[in-house]
Formats: C-alpha cells, sequence, structure tokens
C-alpha cells in the first residue's frame, strides 16, 4: 500500500470535514433522477485501528427510487475498507468503515468516498478527507505460549516502543502482541506471524531467540521490530543431546556456561559431570574449564556420563610437536571414566571410546583427575599417556622426544626399572585411599621432550 501524505500538524487540527461533490453521473444515457445525500455526525479525525461512524442522510431531488449507498475508506486511493448499503428509500443511514493499521504509515489524511445511486443508475459522489494518526497505547501485552501473558510498557523516549521482563524456560521461546482498544471506538489488535513478516489481525506465534530466564521482550508497533532476536553473548549457550542424536561437535569457550538439554536424565544427579571440564553452577549451568576450541562431547547414557575430547578437524585430537593439541590416557582396566569398573574392561584397547582425554587448561598445559575408588583401582595402577587415542606418539619416562618426569611420592613413571617405559605405577610401601582424589597436570611449555607430570592429591 502507498504511504499517506504528511500534513502539518496545525492543518491536522484545524482540518474538518472537506467534502468534494460530484453531481450525476453522466456515463449513462439512461440515467434520472438526482441523488444527494448530506454527511452528518462524522468526527474532525481518528486514529489508525478506529471505526469510523458517520451518517449520510440520502434522497433524490426528482423523486427516483434510491439503489445503494457504498462507501469506501482510502490511504492515498487504495481501498482499505468498504461498505454497501441498500437505500430503497430515502432517509438517514449509519455507515461503519474500519482504519486498518498498517506497518510504518504515518499519520496523514485518509479520504472517505461516498456513492450514492438511484435505481435508473444515476450517482452522487461525495469525497471527504479524514486525518488519521496512529495511536499511542498506554501498554501492550506480550502473550507467550507458555506462562502469563506480561505487559509491555511504552519507552520514555520513543511512544511507539514497548518492552517489559518474560521469564523463559528455554532459549527459543514463543508468542505474539497484543495492543489495546484505543478511545471509544478504537479495535484491540494482534501481532503475530504471517507468511514474510510480523502482521497485524493475527496471533500465530512469533519465535523469539533469547536466553534461559529473564529476556526483555520488545515491540515497536511502528516499524514492528521485536526483540529478543539473539541471544546475550553471555548467557549460557543450550547444547541439546538426545540418545537418537548423542553428539555434539563445535567450539566451547573457556569461561562460557552452558546448559544441557533433550534428556532430563543429564540434570540429574545420577549423571557424572567431569570436574575437569566442567564446573557445575547453582543456576543449572556449567562453566567450562578447557581453553577455547573445538570438542566432541558424547553423550553415554549407558554410563550416564559424557566422554568428551578435543577435536582436530573432524578427527579426533593429536598432540602437536609444539605440546598443544591433545594428550590421552591408554591403559589397563583400573583406570577409567565415569568408572573405572563400567570403562575400558577390554584393558589397553584404544579408540575415542575407551582412551580418556585430558582436558587443556591452558596453552600446553594438561590435565586430568581421577578419584581412587572410582575412576582409579588404587590395586592395580597401570597406564601411559600418548599423543592420540591410539598407538603412536606415547610419553616415556627414558630420554624421548616425548619425555615425562615427576617428583610424585605417589606414583612412579616407568624407564625400565621393571616396569614398562612411560607406564605409571604405585611407588612401593604406598596405599591409596579410596575417595581420594589425584589431579595429574602435565606441563609442555619447556617442550615435549621436558614434560612435567605433577601429581597433587585433594
Amino acid at each position: 500500500m502507498k504511504y499517506l501524505f504528511h500534513f502539518p500538524m496545525a492543518a491536522l487540527l484545524a482540518l474538518t470535514t472537506l467534502f468534494t461533490t460530484v453531481s450525476c453521473d453522466d456515463d449513462d444515457d439512461n440515467a434520472v433522477g438526482q441523488p444527494v445525500l448530506t454527511v452528518s455526525d462524522l468526527a474532525p479525525s481518528a486514529h489508525y485501528g478506529d471505526s469510523i461512524f458517520l451518517s449520510v442522510a440520502c434522497s433524490d431531488a426528482e423523486g427516483v427510487g434510491l439503489s445503494t449507498l457504498k462507501a469506501y475508506l482510502e490511504y492515498s486511493g487504495q481501498q482499505v475498507s468498504t461498505q454497501t448499503i441498500r437505500t430503497r428509500t430515502d432517509g438517514t443511514y449509519g455507515v461503519r468503515l474500519y482504519a486498518p493499521l498498517y506497518k510504518a504509515v504515518p499519520d496523514g489524511a485518509a479520504q472517505i468516498r461516498l456513492v450514492l445511486q438511484n435505481i435508473r443508475l444515476a450517482k452522487t459522489e461525495q469525497v471527504i478527507d479524514l486525518p488519521l494518526a496512529r495511536p499511542h497505547y498506554e501498554y501492550l501485552t506480550f502473550v507467550p505460549s507458555t506462562g502469563s501473558p506480561v505487559t509491555l510498557l511504552p519507552d520514555a523516549a520513543n511512544p511507539y516502543l514497548f518492552a517489559g521482563s518474560y521469564t523463559s524456560s528455554n532459549r527459543s521461546f514463543k508468542g505474539y502482541f497484543v495492543a489495546p482498544k484505543d478511545g471509544a471506538n478504537g479495535t484491540e489488535i494482534s501481532f503475530g506471524q504471517g507468511n514474510d513478516d510480523i502482521s497485524e489481525g493475527i496471533t500465530d506465534a512469533i519465535t523469539f531467540n533469547g536466553n534461559k530466564g529473564a529476556n526483555n521482550v520488545s515491540f515497536n508497533v511502528l516499524t514492528y521490530a521485536y526483540g529478543p532476536t539473539e541471544s546475550d553473548p553471555n548467557a549460557s549457550t543450550e547444547i541439546v543431546l538426545t540418545k537418537t542424536d548423542n553428539v555434539f561437535q563445535g567450539e566451547l569457550v573457556q569461561g562460557h556456561p552452558y546448559e544441557f538439554a533433550g534428556e532430563s536424565i543429564m540434570n540429574s544427579s545420577r549423571w557424572f559431570y567431569d570436574r575437569d571440564w566442567f564446573q557445575k553452577n547453582d543456576d543449572g549451568t556449567y562453566t567450562f574449564l578447557g581453553i577455547t576450541g573445538t570438542y566432541n562431547i558424547t553423550a553415554d547414557f549407558s554410563n550416564l556420563a559424557f566422554r568428551i575430547w578435543v577435536m582436530d578437524g573432524t578427527s579426533s585430537g593429536r598432540l602437536n610437536a609444539d605440546g598443544t593439541g591433545a594428550i590421552w590416557i591408554i591403559g589397563n582396566n583400573g583406570v577409567g571414566k565415569p568408572s573405572y569398573k563400567a570403562s575400558n574392561v577390554q584393558s589397553w584397547w584404544t579408540g575415542e571410546e575407551y582412551d580418556y582425554c585430558l582436558t587443556p587448561i591452558s596453552e600446553k598445559v594438561h590435565r586430568i583427575s581421577l578419584t581412587v575408588g572410582q575412576q582409579l583401582n588404587g590395586a592395580d595402577i597401570n597406564f601411559k599417556f600418548f599423543g592420540q587415542a591410539a598407538w603412536g606418539t606415547e610419553f616415556k619416562g627414558s630420554a624421548s622426544a616425548y619425555h615425562l618426569s615427576t617428583t610424585s611420592d605417589v606414583f612412579g613413571i616407568g624407564d625400565g626399572n621393571g616396569h614398562d617405559d612411560g607406564n605409571l605405577y604405585l611407588l612401593p610401601d604406598v596405599t591409596l585411599t579410596d575417595g581420594d582424589t589425584y589431579v595429574f597436570t602435565i606441563d609442555l611449555t619447556g617442550g615435549c621432550a621436558n614434560g612435567v607430570l605433577t601429581i597433587t592429591r585433594q
């Protein structure tokens, strides 16, 4: 539709009904009679969204019977509302037209065009300019698909912009807006999702991309802009995993909160959250502790835990020559997460489903925590650090391009001293206590040939 013409405010206030009369239609040679119409009871101005009422006295100066009165409301020549009334007898007839509110249409003048015709096809026409203005609502209502309606209040600097707070249980939510009846002749107007954009007069739900929790929901009744359309970058990111689609591969950001959706079991106390990878927060989110990079998260619904590892493109991560990348544990069935009893029971098998990727907590520094009696069998210590989830690059206790040393008084690193080269073992006369957690941190900042393994008990 075309935009209405702008009128100065003073002209709008001074403008009342303006009549343009077209007398008998001479296009039909058989037209006989002289229809006459007179308008009254028309307000000098109105709002978009109003019903427009007027009275029209209809007669024929030559006494010919009347036929119809047709009324049109036009925006810049485009018909937006019509009414046809049968006028068999002279008299006064009530006309009601609706002035629809459209996106981005400014204040201006609409035209009411009235056409009275008698039974001999003679016509008369009047055109009335009617100033229209966009209403200034006191509030709007947001009607969410889930939850109670929310009142939105106008912005102090922009009377067309409304906002309010809505709490969502998900990052994505749906709803529509409703503008209240404005004045005695106003109409309640809904704003919902149309075929291409937001449209008035429908209640199809709009999809919002926001945050789990509080959201600032907004709508502009002039431009139809709405929000939120993007999540708060500081808000938690949702990762959806299900039993049929249980793998996430993508970027994880160090220090950023995440939440897991798809299966309720993942947020129950029965699910094992590895504290090397995530810190559980009071609001139910989990802060990622690894360095920013690409990772795989596989939801293991058999063991109720996540298996997480560094990615290298589309493959599992490998250790780079400079100490960045991934370090893996391959070992016997006395080590494993979430429990050594439910994990690598085949002993020394390789692959992402059997081996355990250390968390890269900073550049060239890697960590894994193991609790005695849970992830570590205190009576059967025998595992080793590798540069991939397969045979290949491995750390040794003897001189090597990939060498580890430790000063631990609990664990030793074999170097051919009766223990396989590079395999961790329990030092003599040491007994581990169930429930104690040992943190194994490998620092490669001095190079892979000078790796330092620090082991601390928590």
